[in-house]
């Protein structure tokens, strides 16, 4: 089974102006946690400095007292690139003061806890969708006070019971120095240019450059809002349509669903199919797993399900670019005729028939394929 590490770390004080908070961090391959260590620790050697911090480096505090700039930009480049070549991903939880709700059953005790639980649960989420089967050791920076409550919140509410749960120093740990890196940048950058751009204001400032160079890698940014609403912004910007900033988690249903803003259909993402079984009323119902690992179903009758196969392969349109090839194995395949067109039938293994109307060509071409032979006849 394979083993990922994630590591994270805050930034940011929601009783402090402007009021963000933010708790951040990667997952990464075990293996390669081993390999980033070491060159992590070289690079902190290299230039003299026991361990990294982002606030202390930016203002040339404690250990970077007397560096000149050029070197402290150095070590921060040098570090990016670790990240970039080592890590899976990066994932950014922040919350707002003027938006954050009580706790509520729902809800962790704490903006900390919830942050970090939700940090937690996205590394599990990301297995789940990529079909991976992994043991987690989870790393938290020490030095919060909520860390005892939200240690209690993950450990009941999130953690498999396969997985660890470590707070440790940014010393004992020195990954989570990375985790530390993408606090400081996202709510720099949450406070600086985001929430002022959401609110239809101008930014006080651009994004820094060393903030753009870091999300070349992918990562994901979870906006807490009210009434359980996130918000969601992926990186590099190539992983974004022009809808994606616009798009909140909501958790008031019986499953996680996605609002758009501007419309009211609730959107249901897929995690995995489950199967399907027959259901009353002689409807058709096709089970899926959904975001945190809830269950639902759709029910079709049979013209509705057949229906909705023929858009859902009309919405493949949507990655005509794609380099996948999906592919479905037929029982049997022949020409027939229905109703004058000629048509491709396929016979799906255990189910139905499928036709597919052909045009002159399209038969023409099939039928050299299907015989072996150069002789359209």
């Amino acid at each position: 089974m394979a083993k990922f590490e994630g590591y994270f770390d805050e930034s940011g004080d929601l009783e402090v102006e402007p009021g963000v908070f933010c708790v951040a961090g990667y997952f990464i391959y075990s293996e390669a946690a081993k390999l980033m260590k070491e060159e992590w620790n070289a690079v902190l050697g290299e230039h003299g400095i026991p361990y990294f911090h982002m606030v202390e480096c930016a203002h040339g505090n404690k250990c970077f007292v007397g560096m000149p700039v050029e070197e402290r930009i150095t070590i921060v480049k040098k570090l990016i690139a670790l990240i970039k070549k080592y890590t899976i991903e990066g994932i950014s939880f922040l919350i707002r003061a003027e938006t954050y709700s009580p706790p509520s059953k729902k809800r962790a005790p704490d903006p900390y806890s919830q942050c970090a639980s939700g940090c937690a649960e996205a590394l599990i989420q990301f297995l789940m969708m990529s079909r991976i089967e992994a043991e987690i050791a989870y790393y938290f920076e020490d030095g919060h006070k909520n860390k005892r409550s939200a240690y209690n919140h993950i450990a009941h509410e999130v953690k498999r019971d396969r997985d660890t749960l470590t707070f440790a120093a940014k010393t004992e740990a020195p990954l989570l120095q990375a985790a530390d890196l993408l606090a400081w940048q996202s709510a720099k950058y949450a406070k600086d240019y985001f929430f002022a751009r959401w609110a239809g204001q101008k930014p006080k400032r651009s994004p820094r450059k060393d903030f753009q160079s870091l999300m070349e890698h992918d990562h994901t940014f979870m906006y807490l809002g009210a009434d359980g609403a996130m918000g969601i912004e992926l990186w590099p910007i190539s992983k974004r349509t022009q809808f994606t900033e616009n798009i909140e988690l909501k958790d008031d249903g019986p499953a996680p669903y996605w609002h758009v803003k501007g419309e009211d259909v609730p959107i249901f993402p897929i995690e995995r199919s489950l199967g399907w079984r027959m259901g009353g009323a002689k409807f058709s119902y096709l089970m899926f797993n959904g975001f945190q690992n809830k269950k639902f179903a759709l029910a079709f009758d049979e013209p509705r399900l057949f229906e909705a196969i023929g858009m859902l392969l009309a919405a493949t349109s949507l990655y005509k670019e794609s380099e996948l090839m999906p592919v479905i194995s037929p029982e049997n395949i022949d020409f027939v005729e229905s109703h004058g067109d000629k048509v491709l039938r396929i016979k799906i293994p255990d189910g139905a028939n499928l036709g597919i109307k052909l045009n002159e060509k399209i038969e023409k071409q099939l039928r050299v394929i299907f015989s072996g032979s150069s002789n359209e006849e």
